[in-house]
C-alpha cells in the first residue's frame, strides 16, 4: 500500500499522543477519558493496587506510592508487606504534598483542580516505576491493577538538583508552584525565572518553567527552558518527556525521534506513552520499520493498556509492508482493549476494507 494511503489512515489518530506526565491545564471541571468518555471527577476518588517487581516478585522493601497532580508530588500511601495499596486521591494526603526540598508542606486536604491530570506511580531508588494514567481509569473503578517496577538504566524520575537549590530558589519555585496551580500562568512564570536566576543548575525548576510557557503559548521559550532543564541534568526523564509532547505538537518529527530516542535509552521500561511518540514520529519521517520496531516495544511494556494507539500505528507499519491481514488483527485488538475508543467506527470499517482486500488477493505461491 502506498505511503500516501496510509498517511491518509494515520490521521485519524495522530491527534492522540499523549501527555505523558501532567501539564499545565488551561481547562477547569471535568475531562475525558482515553476512550473519549466524558467523566465528572470527584476530588475524593478511592485507588487500590499492587505494586511489584518486573519479575513478580514484591520489592525488597515497602514503596511510597506517589500521586503527582499540578505539579505536585504527593506521597500518597506505603505498600504492605505483600506490595498492596489504598488511599483516597486528595484527601488525607495533603500533609505530605512535596515542597523543593522534598519536605512536607502541610499542605491541608490538598486539593486537586482535575484528578484526571494526575498520574500515579512507585518510588523506590534504582528501580523506573509503570506510570498509571488517571484519565485511562473510570472513577467508580478504584482498581489500579499492578504497578510495576523495572531496575532501571540511568535515568531518574526525580532531578538530585532539587535538593541543592538554595533556599531562595526553593522559596521562589514553591510560589511559583501555588500560582500555576490556581491557573495564575504570568505569576508562575515570573516566580520560576527568579528560581533559575537564583539557582541556573535548578533542573526542575527549567522544566516546571518550560510547562508554564507552553500554557501561555510560548513556545520557542518553552523548548529553550526544556533543553536548559536537560542540560541541568541529562538524567532527569521528565524535560524530555515534555520536550518530546512539544515538538510533536509542532510536527517536528525528527526531533521527536531524537529526544524520546534519548530518553528511552534512560528509561526503556516505564513509558510506553513515548514509544508512542517515537513510532508516530517515525511514521511521519516513513520510516515504517522503525515505527514497527518502536510500536512493538511499546506494546511489550504496555501491561495496562495506558498506550493503546500503539496498535493503531503497528497496523499502519505494516500495511506500508503489504501485511493486510497483520495490519487488521492489530486493529482488532486495538478494539479489544479500547472498546470505548472515540475512532471506533472508523476502526471497525477500516477492519471490513482490510480483510475484503486480503480475502480478495490472490493465494500466495
Amino acid at each position: 500500500m502506498s505511503w500516501k494511503t496510509v498517511l491518509r489512515v494515520f490521521t485519524f489518530f495522530l491527534a492522540a499522543a499523549l501527555l505523558l506526565v501532567p501539564a499545565f491545564s488551561q481547562g477547569k471541571g471535568g475531562g475525558t477519558n482515553a476512550s473519549g468518555s466524558s467523566l465528572i471527577v470527584s476530588v475524593a476518588w478511592q485507588l487500590s493496587g499492587r505494586v511489584t517487581l518486573d519479575d513478580g516478585k514484591v520489592p525488597p522493601q515497602q514503596v511510597y506510592v506517589e500521586s503527582v497532580c499540578d505539579g505536585y508530588v504527593r506521597k500518597e500511601a506505603l505498600t504492605d508487606p505483600k506490595g498492596g495499596f489504598s488511599f483516597t486521591l486528595g484527601k488525607g494526603s495533603g500533609d505530605n504534598i512535596m515542597n523543593a526540598e522534598n519536605k512536607a508542606t502541610g499542605g491541608g486536604t490538598g486539593a486537586i483542580n482535575n484528578a484526571l491530570e494526575c498520574v500515579i506511580r512507585a518510588s523506590l531508588p534504582g528501580y523506573t516505576s509503570d506510570i498509571v494514567y488517571l484519565v485511562n481509569h473510570d472513577e467508580h473503578s478504584p482498581d489500579l491493577g499492578t504497578i510495576m517496577l523495572h531496575k532501571n538504566g540511568e535515568g531518574h524520575a526525580d532531578s538530585p538538583t532539587s535538593k541543592e537549590a538554595p533556599k531562595a530558589a526553593r522559596k521562589a519555585f514553591d510560589k511559583a508552584a501555588e500560582s500555576a496551580k490556581a491557573k495564575k500562568f504570568e505569576d508562575a512564570a515570573k516566580s520560576y525565572q527568579e528560581a533559575v536566576t537564583l539557582y541556573p543548575g535548578y533542573a526542575e525548576a527549567w522544566c516546571q518553567f518550560g510547562q508554564v510557557q507552553m500554557a501561555l503559548k510560548q513556545y520557542e521559550p518553552a523548548r529553550k527552558s526544556f533543553n536548559t532543564a536537560i542540560q541541568s541534568d541529562d538524567k532527569y526523564i521528565t524535560p524530555y518527556v515534555q520536550l518530546a509532547n512539544l515538538e510533536m505538537a509542532l510536527q517536528h518529527w525528527q526531533i521527536v525521534v531524537d529526544v524520546s530516542d534519548r530518553m528511552l535509552r534512560l528509561a526503556p521500561s516505564g513509558y510506553p506513552a513515548v514509544y508512542l511518540l517515537n513510532s508516530m514520529a517515525n511514521f511521519q519521517l516513513h520510516n515504517a520499520e522503525a515505527a514497527e520496531k518502536s510500536a512493538r516495544a511499546g506494546i511489550q511494556i504496555d501491561r495496562q493498556n495506558q498506550a493503546p494507539k500503539l496498535y493503531e500505528v503497528l497496523a499502519s507499519a505494516l500495511l506500508v509492508r503489504g501485511d493486510t491481514a497483520g495490519a487488521a488483527r492489530q486493529l482488532k485488538t486495538y478494539l479489544e482493549v479500547s472498546p470505548l475508543a472515540d475512532d471506533a467506527l472508523v476502526v471497525h470499517k477500516q477492519i471490513a476494507d482490510l480483510e475484503a482486500k486480503a480475502a480478495a488477493a490472490p493465494p500466495k505461491q
